[in-house]
């Protein structure tokens, strides 16, 4: 039995969102892809995604080729940007180790991610901002260079 258009749509969405999800809508369950039922060659292969549990299913095309093709890179935001330029000037109002201070800006800006990849960022951050706290006057070079790190960060995480 087909999904309903509305779940259909949710699936789609899901599918297409930045963090990919390819759960039922109506169980949770994760959906079950086929081996492919149609396309090859210059036509993009064909997909059904199937609920077991709900005996629902449904036609996928280009959208999930796509996501196993590999899930859309990950692109820096002009927020994340503008946080990454900000992460000096804010690192001397804080507190704390350089660890901490690095730590805290991280779960500030980019709560989302895994502990393991804040974490990760929180080191880079350390090794580029500890010298703030030295006297280092290079600031505007300090807001360039956070800026890439956090975009190179951002676009190769999982």
């Amino acid at each position: 039995m087909p999904f309903s258009p509305e779940e259909a749509d949710a699936i789609r969405s899901a599918l297409l969102a930045d963090e990919p999800s390819d759960v039922c809508p109506r169980c949770g369950t994760i959906l079950e892809t086929s081996a492919p039922i149609a396309g090859g060659g210059s036509m993009a292969p064909i997909w059904e995604l199937v609920c077991p549990p709900c005996n629902r299913v449904m036609i996928a095309g280009q959208m999930l080729d796509s996501l196993l093709d590999g899930i859309r890179p990950r692109k820096a935001t002009p927020t994340d940007r503008a946080h990454a330029r900000a992460l000096p000037d804010e690192y001397l109002q804080l507190a704390g180790s350089h660890a901490r201070r690095a730590l805290m800006l991280v779960e500030r800006h980019w709560p989302d991610a895994s502990n393991h990849n804040r974490r990760e960022l929180a080191q880079v951050l350390v090794l580029l901002l500890a010298p703030l706290t030295e006297g280092s006057q290079e600031i505007e070079r300090l807001r360039a260079e956070s800026e890439q790190v956090v975009v190179q960060w951002i676009e190769r995480r999982p």
